[in-house]
């Protein structure tokens, strides 16, 4: 009998040991397993959750690293562990080690910290007129189109008053080209005239393209002569061929590969045009019918597209208003929808990029760093931006017109945004067309 109960208590003694091993915290002892995380990308220090099995209660036998840098630790137990995803690491998988055993999981994708601006006003006071000098100061009539050229000089189209006007890097506000007068006179800068310049492109030589709408004609300024001269175009209508055999029909927008072939927004044709090196003019995309449909160029469709650039890639770039989308054609010929409705249904909503909607989509540029910003004039009135991650986002103005700066810069507010540029610093111009103003979202992250 007595050695019964000494075995009972030997036994129970074990148990015990067993269960305040267990209840102290360690590791039961299988091999850690990850079965999910969530998010699968994200940004610095966001919080990563991992879910698996034989973790340790005990905090200083469990690590967490991402493509090889330790992440900390906010929140654990023996199936989840949340982490605060490390400033300084990059995009890898995902390792738990528990006492001494590890275990890989998923990739997780590092996203950039969102850019965060503050916006201000660059050029012009919001009144309407004419005037050169210090940029606080100058007055505006409409601007259009705005690009950077190679030695700093923001080049912009003043609409209504039929010019190309600079603003360089000292901040003085001076002319480029055009009269004043509406017409379609080439020849020197100061003689030429335009009528609703719009659109503006530069080439790596400083040469500026014009989208001349109201005499719809494609027109270039010689960045070492000043002479202004007509690239393509004759009268209002459709027709291909070489410099003025061919027309065009309110072109809006022009971008400048680097081959030299220039790609207009041929806006009431519902056409992207090309110029080639030797003037000819030919139908890159869409038939004239305003209409959507996604494939290859040759028989994609848009509907009064009036933005375009290129992208890093070298892919084309397309705001495509009435189908409120953002298209891409690649280098070989495809057609696709990057952003916006496919369904072509319109609004303001921000997200993926499938699920983001766009009203009054008008000019895009794309950035270097694969980001694609986006203006919006009526009803949205927006500054957005599609990430390389696909995600769409409003920096500012959204849902009302109006004329307010601010910090952030999602408090501010436009009148008819249509043009837009970066400077080396990732700060962004817009070309603020009934605010008679160029405003500057300065990125303050």
């Amino acid at each position: 009998m007595k050695r019964t109960i000494y075995a009972l208590f030997m036994a129970l003694g074990v148990l015990m040991t067993a269960c305040k091993k267990d209840n102290d915290g360690s590791a039961s002892g299988g091999d850690p397993m990850i079965t999910a995380i969530s998010p699968e990308q994200g940004h610095p220090l966001s919080t990563l959750t991992i879910q698996g099995e034989n973790f340790s209660r005990v905090r200083a036998e469990n690590r967490v690293e991402i493509n090889g840098v330790e992440a900390r630790i906010i929140h654990f137990n023996e199936h989840t562990i949340h982490v605060e995803v490390p400033e300084e690491g990059s995009t890898g998988s995902i390792s738990v080690i528990v006492g001494g055993r590890s275990a890989s999981g998923p990739v997780f994708t590092y996203m950039a910290a969102p850019a965060i601006y503050r916006a201000e006003t660059y050029a012009g006071t919001g009144e309407m007129g004419y005037a050169e000098g210090p940029r606080q100061s100058a007055l505006l009539n409409r601007p259009g189109g705005v690009v950077f050229d190679s030695k700093g000089n923001l080049i912009f189209s003043d609409r209504n008053n039929n010019r190309i006007r600079k603003v360089s890097p000292d901040g003085q506000v001076s002319l480029v080209a055009g009269t004043g007068a509406q017409g379609r006179q080439d020849g020197p800068a100061d003689q030429a005239t335009f009528a609703w310049p719009y659109g503006i492109a530069i080439d790596k030589d400083d040469n500026i393209y014009v989208a001349d709408r109201n005499n719809h004609l494609v027109r270039k300024i010689d960045a070492v002569t000043g002479m202004v001269s007509t690239l393509a175009g004759s009268t209002q209508g459709y027709a291909e061929g070489r410099g003025a055999e061919a027309q065009f029909n309110q072109p809006l927008d022009v971008a400048v590969a680097n081959d030299g072939t220039v790609y207009v927004a041929d806006y009431n044709n519902s056409r992207i045009r090309s110029i080639a090196p030797d003037g000819t003019v030919s139908t890159y995309v869409g038939d004239g019918v305003q209409a959507y449909r996604d494939g290859p160029r040759e028989t994609a469709q848009v509907n009064r597209a009036p933005g375009v650039d290129i992208d890093r890639d070298g892919n084309l770039i397309i705001a495509d208003r009435f189908n409120y989308c953002v298209r891409k054609v690649t280098p070989d010929g495809m057609v696709t929808t990057i952003a916006g409705s496919r369904s072509r249904q319109y609004g303001h909503a921000d997200g993926p990029e499938a699920e983001a909607l766009f009203f009054g989509i008008w000019g895009v540029h794309a950035a270097d760093d694969g980001h694609i910003y986006i203006a919006e004039i009526n009803d949205n009135h927006a500054i957005r931006v599609l990430t390389p991650e696909g995600e769409v986002r409003t920096l500012g103005g959204g849902g009302q017109s109006g004329f307010v700066n601010g910090e952030p810069s999602t408090t501010s507010r436009y009148n008819t945004p249509v043009g837009l540029a970066l400077d080396g610093e990732g700060n962004i111009y817009v070309a603020d067309l009934e605010n008679h103003a160029i405003r500057r979202l300065i990125r303050t992250n």
